[in-house]
């Protein structure tokens, strides 16, 4: 019976957010532009473009704790690209930041052409996605629990659409008005750039079932080889991947003949003496760990973990149910236990 309802539980609800009787105020990011002023330079390629980024600037002015706007006081650029997802992405906006004592030094704002032109991209939400990643670049992390234009994905995977709130709410504007306040230092490593990548994903998944419906492959295995970071040529933090050799002992879902071989997983962010690649939707892969893996593979044949944390899977160790044992993994999103005989029926 424990069994059933655990199954139960866990195909009707893919739990990402907390439940709580009082609003609170959206999560920080641990930095802040030098001034209340804030001032961009507007990349946008054209009017529609251009016009997104002044209306989500004119959004976080009028929360009173901030001028937003164009011109030259800060190296930060907003604008638009077009990237495939087959190209590693599953984002419709994204916001790379550099910080260092907790002080923004160079920010860059993108929304991606590839979604924002689709036909269920309004004008509204894609003002939205831009309003979302303005307040990245002022500070703000993403909020799933309460009201927020924060929320860290735009539309459910059934097409409904998941951010409702296109302007800054009252838990968004008390975030903001105690980071402009006062210029509070945080601390950070001053002699390596810091850079935070915070996005807006494309789709957010009610349950497990949608989740495993979006990808083309669920591997079981354990990673074997930290094979570190993956970037361009040019260097540029944005391009950052950490890879894990992933030896796949189980393939839960997709081609079978992936069971035994070793793949590739990249990850957003990364770390060597360059620069520190942050995400606080990913929780890098290390060498010994056992998980499932959720993933869609990539153009250049390796994977991807769709959403970051969201597809993947820790094994927990030394887990006893009161009706026997049973193998558990931890989803890195939402903490929640499930078994792997129930990630196993989904794909059934």
């Amino acid at each position: 019976m424990k069994k059933k309802l655990l199954s139960t539980a866990m195909s009707m609800v893919l739990v990402f957010t907390l439940v709580g009787t009082a609003q609170a105020a959206t999560p920080e990011n641990p930095w802040k532009f030098s001034s209340s002023i804030v001032q961009f330079y507007n990349d946008g390629s054209n009017t529609f473009y251009k016009g997104i980024w002044n209306t989500g600037a004119s959004r976080w002015s009028g929360t009173g704790s901030v001028t937003m706007g164009t011109g030259t006081k800060y190296d930060f650029r907003a604008g638009n690209q077009k990237v495939s997802p087959t190209k590693d992405n599953d984002w419709d906006g994204i916001c790379y930041t550099t910080y260092s004592n907790g002080i923004a030094s160079k920010t860059r704002a993108w929304v991606n052409e590839y979604y924002t032109t689709q036909s269920r991209y309004s004008p509204a939400i894609s003002e939205g996605i831009a309003t979302h990643e303005l307040g990245h670049a002022l500070g703000l992390a993403h909020n799933d629990s309460e009201p927020s234009v924060m929320k860290s994905f735009t539309f459910w995977s059934d097409g409904s659409l998941a951010r409702t709130n296109t302007s800054p709410t009252s838990a968004d504007k008390d975030t903001v008005k105690k980071k402009y306040g006062t210029i509070a230092l945080s601390q950070a490593n001053p002699s390596i750039p810091v850079v935070h990548i915070d996005a807006s994903w494309a789709y957010g998944y009610r349950n497990y079932t949608a989740l495993a419906n979006a990808v083309d492959a669920i591997v079981e295995g354990q990673v074997v080889k930290e094979n570190g970071v993956r970037k361009s040529g040019s260097g540029a933090p944005e391009t950052y991947r950490t890879v894990s050799e992933f030896q796949v002992s189980e393939v839960l879902k997709g081609n079978a003949s992936l069971k035994n071989s070793t793949i590739n997983v990249l990850q957003l962010g990364g770390r060597d003496q360059e620069a520190i690649v942050v995400s606080d939707d990913t929780t890098p892969l290390k060498q010994g760990d056992q998980s499932i893996l959720f993933l869609k593979q990539n153009e250049d044949g390796t994977y991807r973990v769709v959403n970051e944390d969201t597809s993947i899977f820790m094994k927990v160790t030394n887990q006893t149910l009161q009706d026997g044992n049973m193998e558990m993994y931890q989803n890195q999103k939402s903490k929640t236990l499930v078994s792997k005989e129930d990630l196993k029926g989904i794909t059934n």
